[in-house]
């Protein structure tokens, strides 16, 4: 999908979603369509229109540290807004009264079922770590990097898994009931991107050979590129960990 695309799909998505809110509000459930939920779609809208729209989509096929930054906008802020914003109750409220019902039945109770599966801390924490690894495998990276269509792969299960991860911290019922479990399976999740960005940022050698040949940008070397990348993999990533730490855990 190229950035119009993207474009009117998210314009599409802030329209229903404030329609949704809004419908909700006159029906005076201001414990559900709170403020706070419609600023955390906006802000979640306007990050994935800055990663996919912006400059940063540009020179993500020039520099690895660029791209790097995109998909940490995507998953580490984009995603946990998202589902902050609980955005399937709006879009739906948000539809036409004729629509507002579909899917109903078997489907939604087995799409329902299979959801509550991959929500489980362990199966959400299991299946994002293997999609974070698997396209930094060098030659899925590179592909992703040369196929448009391969790039919107990576990107849609990057968000996909990511959605799935944040769940059962953020998502509503919450999975992860103790402070203990919260502690145990945000480590997890903080281990593993930062053993990822480890091995990226001291590597001797470039890993990805399509940043060898891509234009130079900026004055950096690939291999500087790459150890920026790395950095910016594992940095954010221990704050955005730390945080959500400090505001997903409760008073026992």
């Amino acid at each position: 999908m190229d950035r119009w695309g993207i474009g009117i799909a998210l314009l599409a998505g802030v329209w229903l979603y404030t329609a949704g809110w809004a419908r909700a509000r006159q029906r005076a459930d201001g414990s559900l369509a709170t403020r706070k939920r419609l600023l955390a779609y906006v802000t979640a809208t306007a990050v994935i229109a800055i990663a996919l729209m912006s400059a940063i989509d540009t020179f993500q096929s020039r520099l690895f540290s660029i791209h790097m930054l995109q998909h940490m906008l995507l998953v580490y802020l984009a995603a946990p807004l998202l589902l902050l914003s609980r955005p399937a109750t709006f879009w739906r409220q948000g539809l036409p009264a004729g629509l507002r019902t579909w899917p109903t039945g078997v489907r939604e109770w087995r799409a329902a079922e299979v959801l509550s599966h991959l929500a489980r801390p362990a199966v959400a924490l299991g299946l994002s770590t293997v999609i974070l690894w698997l396209w930094h495998i060098p030659t899925a990276y590179d592909l992703a990097l040369e196929n448009d269509v391969v790039h919107a792969l990576e990107h849609l299960t990057f968000f996909g898994a990511f959605l799935l991860y944040w769940w059962p911290l953020i998502g509503s019922p919450s999975r992860l009931t103790t402070n203990a479990a919260r502690t145990v399976y945000l480590a997890g999740g903080g281990a593993q991107s930062g053993f990822l960005g480890g091995i990226i940022t001291f590597s001797p050698r470039v890993l990805y050979t399509h940043y060898l040949n891509a234009p130079r940008t900026g004055g950096l070397s690939a291999l500087a590129d790459q150890q920026l990348a790395g950095v910016v993999m594992w940095f954010p990533g221990v704050l955005i960990y730390g945080l959500a730490a400090a505001l997903t855990m409760t008073g026992e």
